[in-house]
């Protein structure tokens, strides 16, 4: 192909490319309440994309090649445990995500377990707030999942009914600091002092909120010790992209003990090329976003998380005591930067709709009656939130300004219907579009069914928005 070709090959994609990415929401607006962590610093996105740029092309598979990646791997580790206390012999991994972090934490408790005598399918105990990636852990790792409730009205473990679930079969219990769906802090300390006492690993859960708990009390938030200071945290996972403000792909996980580390290492010499060594799950992988981790992490420093973290907990503080002021309720109790609130008598959904259409990005959780969980709306806050606060809460006054009261219109097409209907609404998912009608019966199938039952017409789903699409290139 000629260089001309080439050149004007690239244009078109680069246009078309620009066209796709204009449908989606600029995330750096301070609008966007999920999946964005914004510092509201240009010069932190600037210095990650040109780490990421500069490490890119570097693979992580073979460290030999890039001796460099050994270094910038341990001191990011060094950081992470010095924020979170590791103790002298710690060991850690940097991985691409919480969820890798997680299954490699899953797969060191599954191997001490059954170098103690476990066997057969052996089952994490956790709150059912914790992190759907341990049930991927355990899908993966041939284990069982046993959820529990939680306090309903902080919604925090309940250490006593996580006991008393632990028998010989229980590889690892969970503590999240702080859980997704409502922004609760677990009682790590007692269940650290519960996972002591009956020999059993446990994982905190620091992904979301490590990098903001680990500054709270300095900014006034009042909260237990969550991290390797209670002597039965075994494992503790935290993400760079989230409140850290590196690229997506960048996770820490770090162990208490060098030996918890050595089960998740892959080698493999019994063939007749290189030892492939895994330190993670995905081989190969761009080091540019522990480039980016680090650069960023180099760049802020203790002192500049300690105020940024100070920015979040100021405008959640500022936010929550809005929502309630409008006579909304925060659900559980929000100790880093997720908030989530409802209503019993104001239809969520619709809620949730006018914000987005007065240009606020919030994220609606269905909740589900069978769970016990209602509807709600999560807001994820970062530090530019602590500019827009005044004017998001004006948004969510005038949003629930006549708002209706909740009416199912898709239970009673259920009930009469049964699957047929489901069939129907996927059907005109695929073809017409998320529009807000079929959203609203989207979320309201999904608060409606079974949990099994959701899961199951999602995968279907799935397999109908991502069919293949051959473009003719």
């Amino acid at each position: 192909m000629a260089a001309g070709d080439i050149k004007s090959r690239l244009d078109q994609a680069l246009r078309e490319l620009s066209l796709l990415a204009s449908r989606d929401i600029d995330p750096w607006t301070g609008r966007v309440f999920t999946h964005v962590y914004d510092p509201g610093m240009d010069e932190v996105r600037e210095t990650a994309s040109k780490a990421l740029e500069l490490y890119r092309d570097k693979t992580m598979l073979d460290f030999t090649v890039y001796p460099s990646i050994i270094e910038l791997e341990k001191q990011l580790l060094g950081f992470a445990g010095h924020l979170f206390h590791a103790p002298e012999g710690y060991a850690g991994t940097f991985t691409y995500g919480g969820t890798e972090s997680i299954i490699l934490a899953v797969l060191a408790a599954r191997e001490r377990w059954r170098r103690a005598g476990g066997s057969g399918a052996g089952r994490i105990v956790m709150p059912i707030t914790a992190h759907p990636a341990f049930a991927k852990a355990a899908y993966l790792l041939g284990l069982k999942v046993e959820r529990v409730p939680v306090d309903g009205a902080t919604m925090q473990a309940d250490p006593a009914i996580i006991e008393e679930k632990i028998d010989r079969d229980t590889v690892m219990i969970i503590a999240s600091a702080v859980d997704y769906p409502y922004g609760s802090l677990d009682p790590v300390e007692d269940l650290g002092s519960i996972a002591v006492s009956r020999d059993v690993w446990l994982h905190v859960d620091a992904c979301i909120g490590g990098m903001v708990l680990a500054f709270a009390s300095d900014a006034g938030e009042g909260v237990e010790k969550f991290d390797f200071r209670v002597e039965g945290v075994r494992s503790f996972s935290v993400d760079m992209h989230k409140y850290g403000y590196a690229p997506k792909g960048s996770s820490i996980l770090l162990f208490r003990r060098a030996r918890d580390k050595k089960p998740t290492i892959f080698v493999d010499s019994s063939w007749p090329g290189y030892p492939l060594v895994n330190q993670a799950i995905l081989s190969t992988r761009s080091a540019g976003t522990l480039a980016a981790a680090w650069a960023v992490a180099r760049t802020l420093g203790v002192e500049g998380y300690r105020e940024l973290a100070r920015m979040v907990l100021e405008a959640r503080r500022r936010i929550q005591k809005g929502l309630e002021s409008l006579g909304l309720e925060v659900l559980g109790r929000p100790k880093a930067g997720i908030l989530s609130f409802t209503h019993s008598d104001i239809d969520v959904v619709e809620l949730a709709t006018r914000l987005d259409r007065a240009g606020w990005v919030v994220q609606l959780q269905p909740g589900n009656k069978h769970l016990g969980f209602p509807t709600s709306i999560h807001l994820t806050i970062s530090p530019i939130h602590a500019r827009v606060v005044d004017s998001f809460l004006a948004a969510v006054e005038e949003s629930i300004r006549g708002a209706p009261k909740p009416e199912s219109k898709f239970e009673p097409y259920l009930a009469e219907e049964g699957f047929k209907a489901v069939e129907d609404l996927l059907r005109r998912i695929e073809n017409a579009g998320f529009d807000d009608k079929v959203v609203r019966a989207v979320n309201e199938m999904i608060y409606l069914l079974e949990p099994d039952v959701v899961a199951e017409l999602i995968k279907e789903a799935m397999l109908e928005i991502f069919k293949p699409s051959w473009p003719g290139w």
